[in-house]
């Protein structure tokens, strides 16, 4: 809750027409320690014009381990998506989200429901913040993770892609 209050205030001083994509951006930036986003043939070369190697070392060394729902990969999904939102738009971020989870699955992880749904609610927070319907000032006064991002529990984690084609069907298959 206090990184996402601390940027939201930061962000509420800079220019109306800039201020809500440099808040999201910031939470992307700031609250990511994977290297996903900075190793990206797409979005890395941004990355790390924008946090040279040197500075996120000094970051990462006293950021700590903030999470969500006291989950640390659900920060990381729900600010990733974001950034994505800002950088892709809300279905290029969505798109983002469910690949990832594809190719988790299909490389021996998981296709986590949780992270998705983290992703689903960074997307929409992303969304609503641009949108203006979420002002950065009340989020600096009171953001609270729980009005934000759902609580995973009882959301499954498919283990296998044969059974996550076996219980959904497979997601290149013709829409009838």
């Amino acid at each position: 809750d206090y990184y996402v209050r601390r940027a939201a205030a930061a962000a509420a001083k800079s220019p109306p027409e800039v201020a809500a994509n440099a808040f999201l951006l910031s939470l992307t930036v700031g609250l990511d320690d994977s290297p996903l986003l900075r190793n990206s043939p797409v979005l890395g070369r941004m990355f790390q014009q924008i946090e040279p190697d040197e500075r996120r070392g000094l970051r990462l060394a006293v950021l700590g381990a903030p999470t969500m729902r006291k989950r640390r990969d659900l920060a990381q999904h729900f600010a990733v998506s974001c950034g994505l939102t800002v950088l892709l738009d809300s279905k290029g971020a969505e798109l983002a989200g469910i690949l990832k989870e594809i190719v988790d699955c299909q490389r021996g992880g998981a296709f986590s429901f949780s992270d998705l749904s983290a992703d689903l609610a960074g997307v929409t927070f992303a969304t609503r913040v641009r949108d203006g319907k979420i002002p950065l000032e009340t989020l600096a006064e009171s953001f609270a993770v729980d009005d934000y991002l759902p609580n995973p529990a009882g959301l499954a984690d498919v283990g296998s892609w044969q059974k996550f084609i076996e219980t959904y069907g497979s997601p290149d298959r013709q829409s009838r």
